[in-house]
Parts: structure tokens; sequence; C-alpha cells
């Protein structure tokens, strides 16, 4: 066997070939993974996609498609973001081992490396595989480390196929070599291998060095920096790991305590929930580590996840103080940087970004974050003292009393009404907000008063009851006997063949077909359609328009139809309705027929059936089931509106 040498020098286009044939190789250089890894990364990957098809699946979907698809967009931009910056990052540096001038000699015992700053010899044991393209050579010494002899420097007339054909000749015949052919290394010295290129150096035998507790703790941050740091300073010391989870915990509980204004106490119960917290930190530390390629050891995963931990914790209680879309922004910006974070620290490591572990992970804590948002899942720390006994008894009969005065305060309110006009029919309005836990359903009452009040002159002849947490007492309460009293009294002060009624309720709604009813100052019973037509006809009120903007509120048509009322639903008796949320000023029912249709409509029914098309239209578009409103038009009430009508256009 003829040795031959190579002599050239390694540029950029050589190291780019080697990074393409690293990874190539990465598939199936270490065919000896165990399988239970890769089944279990694929396993984790098809639960992620199946719980985003139950999402979708819902009706409504518990996550919106652009919503996902934005996400997706995102954590792609990151991706192609950090492989840019990686790329830049790792190319060699003129001085440094691979980029110059370098002499190969082969030859059957072995091959000398020379390069401007180091001498080597290696023997063909070293080599593991050979491969070649049309350009280069390469010589594996590890899974994914090599040599890279570019045919450009090979003897002239020789191309890369022959010198592969003749370095495997070379390999074959070393094992008949008699031990001393080979040059020894130096006693007390043990054989290094060297960067990507494969440069063999040799280094004194010595046992790792444990880093500090502080110089673990610095490290952590400077990777919050995004620097690279001595992966010797990352060993996941147990001390290390504790006095993070610590300093998490302390926190948390820290920032939990400010959201009380009270005495608070410790709520031991809740200790389960703060088990499954830890269990998702140990999960994320083990998704971590086996993902990552070579494996992390899991301590050192660990202690990167709980270095991160603190900032996340505060990051996440600090976006509950803004708005939805600027929550959702700060969110993102919070995962971007936890991204950055978990690169630099994967590449002090292992010597790269680890992108795909990381990814990994960081879709693992959003799914698991949001999952979180859709179940009771609410692992505080602190609850709120309950108030001693006195001042209990104290609040119970100042609520007591307010609840005895409504009679008296709806009495005064009817009684500032404006005076009936004779000689044609008047419209009163009366308004029932029955939830008080969220704005939108007062603030929906207190938009139909107005534009009631516009269109058919009632604006003087309206009463509210309404239950909101913003103000309890600004209006009378909303509750069943109130509304029993109203409608009594209302009914001694119009003329009951000629007044019209306008009744508008706005609530959450039940599947058994009743409305909401609650207030800080008491529960009552819900308002059900029976009971509704129970007080009306008691009331004496002939002739009405009833609205009732409420899920499943298509149940009240069939208790109180006939022919001198109109009842308009927002949903059919077996559909949800939209938009009955604190972030909201009005639901979409009372955004499309309040404010939109009912000012400009030439009828009611054009107003209805004109909100019915906005409503489907904007369910449709946002992948929600349709609401499918519904209305019953009495025949006789609706010529009497009619004729209401011409009067107010003409």
């Amino acid at each position: 066997m003829e040795s031959f040498s190579l002599r050239t020098t390694l540029r950029l286009e050589d190291w780019q070939a080697y990074l393409a044939a690293a990874g190539a190789r990465m598939a199936t250089a270490r065919p000896d993974t165990p399988k239970i890894t890769r089944i279990a990364s694929a396993a984790l990957w098809l639960a992620l996609v199946a719980v985003v098809v139950a999402m979708l699946s819902f009706k409504p979907p518990l996550i919106r498609l652009e919503g996902l698809l934005l996400l997706v967009a995102t954590l792609a931009a990151i991706v192609w973001l950090q492989r840019t910056l990686q790329k830049r990052a790792s190319t060699p540096l003129e001085d440094g081992s691979f980029l110059g001038a370098i002499e190969v000699d082969f030859e059957p015992r072995g091959f000398h490396s020379r390069r401007a700053a180091s001498t080597t010899f290696s023997r063909w044991a070293l080599v593991k595989d050979i491969t070649e393209t049309p350009e280069h050579v390469f010589l594996w010494i590890d899974a994914c480390t090599a040599y890279v002899l570019p045919a450009r420097g090979m003897p002239d007339g020789m191309t890369s196929s022959a010198a592969a054909t003749r370095l495997r000749e070379f390999v074959a015949g070393a094992a008949t070599l008699p031990l001393e052919a080979a040059i020894p290394a130096t006693p007390g010295e043990v054989p290094v291998a060297g960067p990507l290129s494969g440069e063999q150096q040799t280094a004194p035998a010595r046992a790792p060095v444990r880093p500090s507790v502080m110089q673990e703790l610095s490290a952590l941050l400077r990777l919050h920096v995004w620097r690279v740091v001595d992966a010797g300073r990352l060993y996941g010391r147990d001390i290390s790991i504790i006095l993070l989870a610590v300093l998490t915990f302390v926190l948390w509980a820290g920032l939990d305590r400010l959201d009380y204004e009270g005495d608070v106490e410790v709520m031991w119960y809740s200790i389960s929930e703060i088990g499954v917290l830890v269990l998702a930190v140990l999960l994320s530390g083990w998704v971590l580590s086996r993902l990552s390629r070579p494996h992390v050891e899991l301590r050192r995963a660990l202690l990167l996840v709980l270095g991160y931990l603190p900032v996340f914790v505060l990051g996440v209680w600090l976006a509950m103080f803004l708005p939805k879309a600027g929550a959702i922004v700060f969110i993102l910006m919070v995962i971007v940087a936890a991204d950055f974070y978990l690169g630099a620290g994967m590449k002090s490591i292992t010597g790269k970004t680890q992108q795909f572990a990381v990814t990994s992970v960081l879709t693992l804590t959003v799914a698991l974050f949001y999952l979180s948002t859709k179940v009771y899942f609410s692992p505080g720390i602190w609850y709120e003292q309950e108030p001693d006994a006195k001042q209990a008894a104290e609040t119970r009969r100042e609520n007591e009393q307010i609840v005895f005065e409504q009679s008296a305060r709806i009495n005064a309110d009817i009684a500032s009404l404006a005076p009936r006009e004779a000689g044609r029919p008047n419209i009163f309005f009366l308004g029932f907000a029955g939830y008080e836990g969220q704005k939108v359903f007062a603030e929906e009452i207190g938009l139909a008063a107005k534009q009631i009040g516009v269109r058919y002159g009632s604006t003087h002849r309206s009463l509210l009851l309404v239950n909101d947490h913003r103000d309890s007492l600004k209006y009378p309460l909303a509750s069943g006997p109130s509304l029993r009293h109203a409608l009594n009294a209302l009914g001694q002060r119009m003329n009951a063949e000629e007044d019209i009624l306008f009744l508008a309720l706005s609530s959450h709604g039940s599947e058994d077909g009743a409305v909401s009813v609650s207030s800080e100052l008491g529960y009552w019973r819900d308002l059900d359609a029976t009971e509704l037509a129970v007080m009306l006809h008691e009331s004496g009120i002939r002739w009405r328009v009833i609205v009732v903007s409420a899920c499943y509120a298509g149940s009240f048509i069939e208790p109180l139809r006939n022919d001198n009322t109109i009842i308009l639903t927002a949903a059919a008796a077996d559909r949800t309705s939209f938009g009955c949320s604190d972030d909201n000023d009005l639901t979409y029912f009372g955004e499309a027929f309040y404010r939109d249709a009912l000012p400009k409509a030439a009828s009611l029914r054009a107003a209805f059936d004109a909100a019915r098309a906005a409503i489907l239209e904007r369910e449709t578009h946002e992948g929600m089931t349709p609401s499918n409103p519904q209305a019953y038009f009495g025949a006789e009430i609706e010529k009497k509106l009619a004729a209401i009508e011409s009067t107010r256009t003409n």
C-alpha cells in the first residue's frame, strides 16, 4: 500500500461541506440509541398534535385556528432566527483549528497531520468510517467528528473516490500491523479529540472539578443575556438545584400574596396542585435532556430549566395586569427570551443550541399553560381569611336591609317616570341585567334603554333593574321578586289597552331554559320562561315586546307566545350565544341588534333579520357553532307596532 500526502488550505466552503455531511449522519450515527427514546419522542409530538386537534374539535373551539397558526409561525420564526444566529456564531475563526494550511501524510501505520500550531500522529484504529463526495473525503473519528480532506489537495490525478479507496485499504491493513508499529502516546497523557476538524491533541488526565454554587448561579445569570459559558460551570449541583427551586417558590409566594389586600392564610389543600407544577418542571427537564444530541445529563437540564423559572413566574404575574392582547404579546416575549436562554445553555454544554429539544420544551410549556386556563387549576398559596363572625353578621344585616328596601326604591323610580301621553300608545321600557360578575350585561341593558328610548320615545319611561359588580347600588337590584314588583307597578301605571312594554333581559343562560340571577348582596333563583309568563299575566300588561339576550334563550318563546307578544332571542333553545365576557362592552347579539341594526331598520322585524344575518356571518368567520337567534312575531302586536313606526317616520 503506497503512501501519499495531502497539501491544501482549508476554506469556509470546506467547513460548510463538513456541516452538511455531519447533518446527514445525525440520524444514523448512533444506531445504539434506545428505541424507547425515539418512541417517547414520537409519542410526545403525537400527543401534542392530538391535544391541538381536540381543542379545534370543541364547539366552540378551545383554540382558534388563527391563533394556532400565529403560534406556529412565531415558533418557526424563532427557530429560523436561532439557526441563523447559530450558523453565524459557529463559523470557524481565521486563527482557529480549522481554517488555514494543512498537511497530511497517509501511510500504513497511520497518518501525520501538521498545522501551523500542532503536529499529531493518529493510528488508523481512530477512524470509525470513511465517506466521500466528489469534492471531499471525510475520516470520521466519532459519530459526527471528522477530518476534512478536500480533493483539490490530493496528488495529481487522484480523485476523492480513489483516495477514499486507498484510505480504506490502510484501515483494513492496520489490523495486521504489530502494536509496536504505532507511535505511542507520551506517558501520563491521554489523547483528546479536537474540534470538528478532528485534530487530536494531548492533555494531562485529570478528574473534572465541580463548580461552586456561586459559580453555577453566576453562569446562569450570563445565560440570561445569551452569553455562552464554560460547560464546567453548569454541572447541576444538588444544592444549586434546591436553591433555585426555593427561590422560585419564595418569589411565587410573594407575588401571589400581593394579589390580596387583607389578612391571608396558607391554602394547604392546594399542595396537590403545586405537586402538578413540580411534575411539569421535572417533565420539562427530562424532555430537554432526552431530546438533545448528545443527551445532556438530567441534572444539567433541570438546572437550566430552574434557572429560568423565576423569570417565567415573574413574567406570567406581570402579564396579569395587561390587557388581553398586551398579555399575549408579553408572554410571547418571555417565551422568546426562554428560547435564547436555553439555546445558550445547551450550546455551552453540547456545543450546539439543540433547537429541536429547546423548541419541544417551549411547546410543551405553552400547551400545559394553555390547558391550565381551560380547566379548574388554581395552584394558589394563599387565601383571604373569612371576616370574623361579628363583621359577617353586620354585613348580612346591611345586605338584608338593602334587599328589603328594593320595593320602595322601585316604587320611587316608577313614580319619577314621565306621565303617559293621552290619545296614543305609549312605550314603557323595563331592563333586567341579571348577572353581576360581568359588566357586559349591564352595559347592554343601558344601550337597549337608550336605543328603544330614541326610537319609540320611552327615554323618560324607562326602569332598569341591574346587578353590576362595579356599583351594586346604582340601580334597583335585578331579582325575581324585584321583577315581579316592577311589572305589577308598571301594569298599574300603563294603559292596558294601548300601551306597550318593551322588556329586555340580558344575562348568562343555562340549558334548562333559565337566565342567571346573582349579586354580591345575595343569590336568588334563576328566572325561567314559565315564571316570567306568570309575572306578566299577574301584571295585566297586555302588549309586550320581550328580548332575551342569553345562551339557550330560544326556550322562552313557547311559554310566552301569543298574538299580543313579540319575542326575540339571542340563541336557539339548544345553542349558546357569544360575547358574554367582561372584556366586552356588548354581547354579539347586543352589538348586532341594539347597536347596529335597530337605529336604522325600518321595523323591528327588519332589525332582527339584519342582526341575525350579521351574527351568522361573524360566527362563521370565527369558526363557532351558529347561535341561531330565534323570533316570534304576534300578528296583532306587529300591526300595532307598524302603525307606531309609520307615525314615527311621518
